[in-house]
């Protein structure tokens, strides 16, 4: 048949125009065919149907190798797919065809910022707006690469672009609310989050960030109004029942407050925020049930987390030796900077307040030598300054130490374990104190052991404890240990300490409610 063919045509040659006309008919059956799968793939992607989508697009290139839409396209669907590196060269490929391509720039920066590659992004969602001015999309887009890269003037700028273009997007308005609410402008961002709302009421982030700012302001009500409005939009969202939770904890609705905590970890079991903040509400409750179904999903998903390990253990009665020194580290580590805030404004501390007067009240005028045992960030020194030439503080935490230096009120500051530190040196004190450190030990002999060997004659040993009703020892919910009064006497007597004060006072509030503790003050007999 080929033959027969060959043979044929060369007997009788076609005409040159018969042969364009050919070309040609064949030119536009590719270009519609070309044109029927791309049309095909648009269909495939508003239906949502992506790999379909994409099979059409790249029969279309097949046909229209540099078909800059049809790239561009199917970019868009492969970066929605999750790949944004092969989205990537789509984009490059049509841009190749033709640089001035506002669409496609503008998804080249999208793409870029899903890889995390922000300084890319902001080049393309500027050459993007230039090439199309009041291009409300790329101004978005660049807002959030400058945001992502920290620059929050910057952001703000393309922000305030994008809404003058397009003033009636939700989305900008409710990132406008979040920049002025991480910026501290709360009255901006009230309005801001408010025209957000009144455009998408059924928008659930912007609902959030309205609770935020809401609680902010400290209007609690409102707030938590806000959160489970947000809840009842999107009840399959963590965060947003982390909002409630804490909107709800925020108006004294502790009971709401758990059950949103609760609703987020069935939707996410590791979350540790909801983790940690439900805990501290049930012990808070005295609902200790619900507390140790808590914790022993917290080690199922941490089971090397020391710290848990021993909230455990004391729920079950069990009284280990100490809190774990890793665990201490990184809880006081974290909240260094702003412990005191925490403590004693918000928690009412006052403890080393007390101690200090305690032992002023009793000692001679003025001691030669004293050393803090966990000075923490320097509450002690503050109060004890004055009445001791020399003042030496050991702490578990590097970073409380670090706070403590800036105060400029001790000589000397070792971070170590108060035990061990103990045992380090040789030359004796006048005074030893510990506030608010006892708590987190729990047999006490070797503690009045090596402080009794550390103090001069006649010298003080001064410390704070929670009071125990029954038991020598126990360790709370809270992780810390409460001591009996009997236990404390015993102790005193057996290592040569005289009680010279032993005095009941609240030492901090939790929920709203005194922790009962007591002031030991003893006299090395």
């Amino acid at each position: 048949m080929a033959r027969w063919y060959d043979d044929a045509l060369a007997a009788s040659p076609p005409e040159p125009d018969d042969v364009a006309l050919a070309v040609a008919a064949v030119t536009a059956a590719r270009a519609a065919l070309a044109i029927a799968h791309y049309n095909h793939g648009c269909a495939l992607t508003a239906a949502g149907q992506l790999a379909a989508a994409a099979a059409a697009y790249r029969e279309a290139l097949v046909l229209e190798p540099t078909w800059a839409d049809a790239l561009d396209n199917l970019g868009v669907v492969e970066q929605a797919a999750g790949d944004p590196a092969t989205a990537i060269e789509r984009f490059e490929a049509a841009l190749a065809v033709d640089a001035n391509r506002p669409v496609t720039r503008y998804n080249l920066g999208a793409a870029a910022c899903d890889r995390g590659d922000y300084r890319v992004a902001v080049d393309q969602f500027t050459r993007a707006a230039a090439l199309r001015p009041g291009f409300a999309a790329a101004e978005f887009g660049l807002a959030m690469a400058w945001d992502a890269l920290g620059d929050g003037g910057a952001a703000r700028a393309a922000l305030d672009r994008a809404i003058a273009a397009e003033s009636t997007q939700p989305r900008f308005w409710a990132e406008r609310a979040r920049l002025q609410f991480v910026a501290g402008e709360l009255a901006a961002a009230l309005a801001s989050i408010e025209r957000a709302v009144t455009l998408g009421p059924d928008d659930a982030g912007a609902r959030s960030i309205h609770s935020a700012i809401l609680l902010a302001l400290d209007r609690p009500g409102d707030a938590l109004v806000a959160a489970e409005r947000a809840a009842a939009l999107a009840p399959d969202r963590v965060e947003v029942h982390a909002t409630c939770a804490r909107a709800a904890e925020a108006a004294d609705q502790l009971d709401r407050a758990v059950e949103h905590y609760q609703r987020a970890l069935v939707l996410d079991p590791s979350h540790r925020p909801g983790l940690q903040n439900l805990a501290r509400l049930l012990v808070d409750l005295r609902r200790f049930d619900e507390l140790a179904v808590v914790f022993r999903q917290w080690q199922a998903i941490e089971p090397d987390n020391v710290m848990i390990a021993h909230l455990a253990a004391g729920l079950r009665g069990e009284v280990p030796t100490a809190a774990p020194a890793a665990g201490l580290v990184a809880v006081f580590d974290a909240l260094a900077e702003d412990f005191e805030a925490l403590m004693v404004d918000r928690l009412r501390y006052c403890a080393h307040r007390v101690l200090v007067a305690a032992v002023l009240a009793r000692a001679p005028t003025r001691l030669r030598r004293a050393l803090d045992l966990g000075c923490g960030t320097g509450l002690v020194g503050r109060e004890l300054r004055a009445a001791v030439d020399e003042l030496h503080g050991v702490d578990l935490s590097p970073a409380m130490i670090a706070v403590t230096r800036r105060g400029g009120r001790y000589d000397e500051l070792r971070v170590g374990d108060v035990l061990d530190d103990l045992e380090r040196g040789d030359e004796p004190y006048q005074l030893i104190i510990a506030a608010d450190v006892v708590i987190y030990l729990g047999p006490l002999d070797v503690l009045f052991a090596r402080v009794r060997a550390r103090l001069a004659p006649g010298g003080w040993w001064a410390f704070s404890v929670e009071d125990s009703p029954d038991a020598a020892i126990v360790l709370a919910p809270t992780g810390r240990y409460a001591h009996h009064h009997d236990y404390l006497t015993g102790l005193a007597a057996s290592h040569g300490f005289i009680v010279e004060d032993a005095t009941p006072c609240a030492i901090r509030r939790e929920a709203d409610v005194d922790v009962p503790g007591r002031i030991w003050v003893l006299r090395a007999a």
